[in-house]
């Protein structure tokens, strides 16, 4: 009995490492890495366009810039954390071909993402009231709320191009996923500014005809995501649908009370998922929080008016290293959980070490090709750009340390160590307010980039102790 044992989970080792072999190698990284920087690319473009267009209106695009991070970051609310958490389930099962609990995952989530719309909607409903109230009584013109309010309506747009992407991913389709994340938005913003320059020719320099641009920006990508999901996923999204809308129960059998065999996978009961959910919101959120908080900043502090726009052109661009890691690391996101439950540490090493050096390599020739032609960069933003060099190129080192250290923090939310991740963010949230607000008051652009450097160190130490304890992997190596 104990040989079978053995050699059953000998054999599902063998399975599971061949499996990722041939799913993660060099050129999946290649094609990931292109992806990533094709997207930051199609990026890059589409800000500059969109700022010389805006041309002299430098704080409209900060408004802009700082809208659709808050749109980012309440979309991420409002999906509860399961976006990351279907990679963590969703990938699992995918990857063990237990098609029928993917399904029943799926069809909890979209019941529990329906209910958290309609309560949005009906917040939302409510707070648009108030603002016409305000307006019908004179009290404060509709006209003067900030961009970001406005842009507040397109939160669920948002959301759903957020989780169909996240199932993409889990299904094996992590250029998909990469693409509508990274480069959707951006690349109908180019099709879109172009349009408008060769034929329309419709300025964009009021808050209303941004609105208008916004809304395509974020709508369009949305349908575009449910008509790719149900291509590429529809064997699990049609059943989950039918789930949702008969409001049946999936049955999981009798639960075993003993203790589980070695590499047998989790019940996935709804009390699992939704406690998993919860506490993957803050690590989905992590970057968002961290560049608005900067970016708010930088806007409240008694600098140049002008300087949000500027500092919104540096993490445009800037970021790109950082990205970089992020997703690659998506390659293998989803089967972190499957090699940690099955103790496959050897093969989740070997993986660890070869994504680090891919990522380490790119992103150092990056960095020093925007440290070397800083100017240049910045110049294609407009005349008005080029003053910030050196907050640029300190922002892209922050950001290249960043890229090189980001894996230790994924391993954490995808080993069942989740519990940890809201209190280092929460702690990281805190330490970007207490350095930036003196940083950026006494050294401007500069010290804000420097105080995410604070940040970035921090993180890295604090997840990867926890990694190397809880996991038994080191996650910043090579070789």
């Amino acid at each position: 009995m104990n040989t079978n044992t053995s050699i059953n989970f000998k054999t599902s080792k063998l399975n599971i490492k061949s499996a990722i072999q041939q799913n993660i190698g060099y050129s999946a990284i290649a094609i990931m890495a292109f992806l990533t920087i094709f997207s930051r690319i199609i990026k890059y473009l589409f800000n500059m366009m969109l700022a010389r267009n805006l041309g002299d209106k430098i704080e409209l695009y900060g408004d802009f810039f700082v809208g659709i991070y808050t749109v980012q970051i309440l979309a991420f609310i409002l999906l509860l954390g399961s976006s990351m958490s279907s990679i963590v389930f969703m990938g699992k099962y995918i990857n063990l071909k237990k098609v029928d609990r993917a399904i029943a995952y799926t069809r909890w989530n979209l019941r529990m993402v329906s209910a958290m719309f309609s309560a949005f909607l009906l917040l939302f409903s409510m707070f648009i009231m108030c603002i016409i109230m305000l307006h019908l009584f004179h009290i404060y013109a509709f006209e003067k709320h900030s961009l970001v309010i406005h842009m507040i309506c397109f939160v669920p747009f948002f959301a759903i191009t957020t989780l169909l992407a996240s199932y993409l991913l889990c299904n094996t389709h992590p250029y998909w996923y990469n693409f509508f994340l990274n480069g959707a938005i951006y690349f109908l913003g180019i099709c879109m500014l172009l349009a408008n320059a060769y034929f329309f020719k419709v300025s964009l320099k009021t808050m209303e005809a941004l609105w208008f641009f916004s809304c395509l920006l974020l709508v369009i990508p949305a349908l575009w995501a449910i008509c790719v999901a149900f291509m590429k996923i529809s064997k699990i999204l049609i059943p989950s649908l039918n789930f949702f809308l008969l409001d049946t129960k999936y049955d999981w059998g009798k639960e075993d009370k003993g203790k589980e065999d070695k590499g047998k996978e989790d019940k996935g009961k709804e009390d699992k998922w939704m406690r998993v959910s919860y506490k993957l919101i803050m690590q989905q959120l992590q970057l968002f929080i961290l560049i608005t908080v900067n970016l708010y900043v930088v806007e409240l502090l008694p600098l140049d008016e002008a300087a949000t726009g500027k500092y919104s052109a540096i993490i445009t661009v800037g970021g790109t290293a950082f990205n970089l890691g992020i997703t690659v690391c998506q390659l293998l996101s989803a089967k972190i959980s499957t090699l940690v439950l099955k103790k496959a540490k050897e093969d989740l090493q070997n993986l660890i070490n070869k994504i680090n050096l891919t990522i380490f390599l790119i992103s150092l020739v990056v960095t020093i090709a925007f440290c070397c032609f800083s100017k240049q960069i910045l110049g294609t933003f407009g005349k008005n750009y080029t003053d910030v060099t050196v907050p640029f190129m300190v922002y892209s080192i922050m950001m290249f340390l960043a890229a090189i250290t980001r894996f230790p923090g994924v391993i954490t939310s995808f080993s069942n160590n989740e519990k940890y991740v809201t209190r280092i963010i929460l702690l990281e949230v805190l330490i970007l307010i207490i350095s930036g607000i003196p940083l950026t008051y006494f050294f401007g652009l500069t010290g804000a980039a420097l105080s995410f450097g604070v940040v970035i160190v921090f993180d890295a130490v604090a997840f990867t102790r926890i990694v190397r304890k809880k996991v038994g992997v080191k996650p910043l190596t090579f070789i």
